[in-house]
């Protein structure tokens, strides 16, 4: 049984009080973007899980203490925005970043109505994509207290050369 920590979504500390390494969820059916997103979240100190697909990722997301999502919104079987959904109403302390090629401000908006607590459209900056995960986990997952935190749209663009 998971410890009320982890059904919070939260990030337990060690004894010394330090923060361990966030433990971010990458669901993104696209191999090489998935391989560029753990091999850059990892360089940045993160442990990274990541799946192929929003069917794989609920077993991960049941047996692990995720910190954050990364969520693509166009998979094959279940939808980036239909996992969204899970998450949010299973581990409502968790925060999810969508992240899509097929954007656009309805889709924005769908996202957040749905809890997303970040937006990226790709191509994205690598720079955003991490300061989208830092403010998520900085926040303390401020989208479960009580005064919150606006969700975070970040701008497309860049010249990361990540795109899908």
């Amino acid at each position: 049984m998971p410890s009320p920590e982890r059904k919070r979504g939260m990030r337990v500390e060690d004894p010394k009080g330090e923060k361990a390494p966030a433990t971010l969820l990458i669901v993104e059916d696209d191999p090489e973007m998935r391989a560029v997103l753990k091999d850059f979240l990892e360089r940045e100190g993160h442990r990274v899980i990541p799946e192929a697909s929003g069917e794989r990722a609920i077993a991960a997301v049941e047996s692990e203490r995720i910190d954050a999502v990364i969520l693509d919104k166009e998979m094959p079987g279940m939808s980036g925005l239909d996992f969204l959904s899970f998450v949010r109403h299973r581990f409502p302390g968790t925060p999810v970043i969508l992240i899509t090629a097929f954007g656009g401000s309805r889709v924005a908006e769908e996202a957040f109505r749905r809890g997303a607590a970040g937006y990226l459209e790709k191509p994205f900056r690598v720079a955003d994509l991490l300061r989208a995960v830092r403010g998520v986990i900085e926040a303390g997952h401020a989208r479960s207290s009580p005064r919150g935190v606006e969700p975070s749209r970040c701008q497309p663009g860049g010249h990361s050369g990540i795109a899908s």
